[in-house]
């Protein structure tokens, strides 16, 4: 969830911690805007953007010695990035190359074998390019246009969790005081000693969803404010038939089509500490 990861970046942060040794383990999200320093990083070699954006993460103030960067080969990225033709590019790169590239910070010799073959890609006549995707446009088919303009084919699903999240986690406050008066003035029965019930937060949405009333412009508003502190209680998993088989015997079905997948008897399989405990499956 997103207010763990803050709170986790927000105690790494903490000079009050610098002298602790630390071990993170993380998926790519930390690669992505993540502002801390450390001291050593190991990774699983994927796009060379990636492994780039990790190794910004390592001695980031140039302030260290014997700060250093591991790849390896553990697994093929594969199954993320089959169809990226970054993927497909560096793949076929020659390991001298690949190492240049980093030390040198040379990507525009990767960029420009990518941008031969998508402009090589763009000349076929039948093929969905860029041409098909201004077509849409000129037809108004604006529908059709952002079926085909995907940057992001890997779909995921969301999935609610209705625990009760602290105020603070790791000294990071998980709500933001603009957050607590629109709960106190739309959904007061979320707010708890022990902090905000996401139970009542997803009733309220259901009440705005279902019973819309006259003023639909400020029901919208009200949505986007409330969906904003709906995402705190929400995790997302890459979407696919048998995880959905998995998830089924945890899923609310009614509450479960507005959006979201509502998990039911969390408690077992999920926890804001640790993430989803796939041993419960």
């Amino acid at each position: 969830m997103g207010p763990r990861r803050k709170a986790i970046i927000h105690y790494l942060k903490n000079p009050d911690y610098r002298n602790q040794r630390i071990l993170v383990v993380s998926t790519q999200v930390v690669e992505a805007g993540v502002d801390i320093d450390m001291d050593i990083g190991f990774k699983n070699q994927s796009l060379l953007d990636s492994d780039e954006q990790l190794a910004g993460r390592i001695n980031r103030n140039l302030k260290k010695e014997g700060a250093e960067l591991y790849l390896f080969k553990h697994n093929e990225p594969r199954l993320l990035y089959a169809s990226d033709l970054r993927y497909k590019m560096t793949k076929d790169l020659a390991q001298e190359d690949y190492r240049r590239i980093l030390e040198q910070k040379d990507f525009d010799f990767l960029y420009q074998k990518v941008l031969l073959a998508l402009n090589e890609w763009n000349k076929g006549l039948l093929n969905k390019n860029l041409a098909s995707y201004l077509l849409h446009l000129q037809h108004l088919d604006y529908q059709k246009a952002q079926e085909d303009f995907q940057l992001i084919s890997q779909k995921n699903i969301s999935v609610y969790v209705p625990l009760v999240l602290p105020f603070n986690d790791l000294g990071q406050a998980n709500f933001s005081a603009d957050q607590l008066l629109f709960l106190e003035r739309f959904c007061p029965a979320a707010i708890g000693p022990e902090g905000v019930d996401a139970a009542e937060v997803f009733a309220v949405y259901l009440a705005l969803i279902l019973n819309p009333g006259e003023q639909y412009i400020q029901q919208q508003i009200l949505l986007k404010q409330l969906q904003a502190i709906m995402a705190k209680f929400v995790f997302s998993v890459f979407d696919s038939p048998a995880l959905r088989r998995q998830l089924a015997p945890f899923i609310d079905p009614e509450k479960s089509e507005y959006g979201y997948l509502y998990l039911l008897n969390w408690e077992s399989l999920y926890s804001v500490e640790d993430g989803l405990n796939e041993q419960q499956f």
